[in-house]
């Protein structure tokens, strides 16, 4: 549909679309696949995320963790994430996090992975800016990590 595809397109270029995809990387959504969001009508070019059975796991999938299917298009994992969403994650406090997730009552196993999920990518954003090098979707979703790259779980 080449209204899906321009309200993608859109996104990606004003950073939503990689916001999205690293909220869901952080709650560890494992299945958004393109059932499971919805472009507004009209040439909004907004996007509605639906059926989030899926997040929160009490484990951290390193292999076969599931690339959202909105960035998997229109290059979405090779382009840089852009520095507002970068700021955006830097700026998530763990503690607070763990706090709000343990007042609804989630296991700690669950807890632990997000919060875990949450410090990787933000030990990578650093380091990645540390380096002067850009981040890209590709980073935090590639399935072929190198075995030496150490991951928190």
């Amino acid at each position: 549909d080449p209204m899906h595809q321009a309200g993608l397109k859109n996104m990606l270029a004003t950073g939503d679309l990689h916001r999205l995809g690293l909220m869901d990387w952080i709650l560890g959504h494992d299945d958004r696949h393109a059932g499971n969001y919805l472009m507004t009508p009209n040439g909004k070019k907004e996007m509605q995320l639906i059926d989030n059975s899926e997040i929160l796991p009490s484990f951290n999938p390193v292999t076969n963790f599931y690339t959202p299917d909105y960035l998997s298009r229109n290059d979405g994992l090779k382009k840089p994430i852009h520095d507002n969403e970068q700021d955006w994650v830097s700026s998530l406090d763990p503690e607070h996090l763990t706090g709000s997730l343990a007042k609804m009552n989630y296991p700690k196993a669950t807890i632990k992975a997000t919060e875990d999920r949450l410090n990787f990518l933000k030990r990578l954003i650093h380091d990645k800016r540390g380096q002067g090098q850009q981040l890209t979707g590709n980073d935090i979703f590639d399935h072929d990590m190198d075995d030496s790259e150490e991951r928190p779980w």
